[in-house]
């Protein structure tokens, strides 16, 4: 079984990772603070196959393998990252805590 990527996948993270670096990265910290939405780099990411990624080309999309998706994902995720995803911010109110553990803070 193959673990690497192959040259394609290489290339594709490539192109996201760049994208993402130089149009979803720099406003990442307003988006979060603002709690608004980057519809500059959305609009921009059609251009480049990020919107339907496991649409078939014949119906509009991009028709990635799921491994070029996750790649795409990835990067994405690298770029709107502010704070880690389950910070102490988000999980005291997004996390029910149970009343056992509850007493105890």
């Amino acid at each position: 079984m193959e673990f690497e990527l192959n040259h394609e996948q290489k290339m594709w993270q490539k192109v996201v990772h760049d994208f993402v670096a130089m149009e979803v990265k720099p406003g990442a910290q307003h988006v979060d603070e603002t709690a608004t939405f980057n519809w500059d780099a959305y609009q921009k990411m059609a251009s480049i196959g990020l919107l339907g990624l496991n649409v078939e080309e014949d119906y509009g999309g991009t028709g990635v393998d799921s491994v070029s998706a996750a790649i795409a994902i990835e990067e994405l995720g690298w770029g709107a990252a502010v704070q880690p995803y389950l910070s102490p911010r988000t999980t005291d109110s997004a996390v029910p805590r149970s009343p056992s553990l509850a007493a105890r803070t």
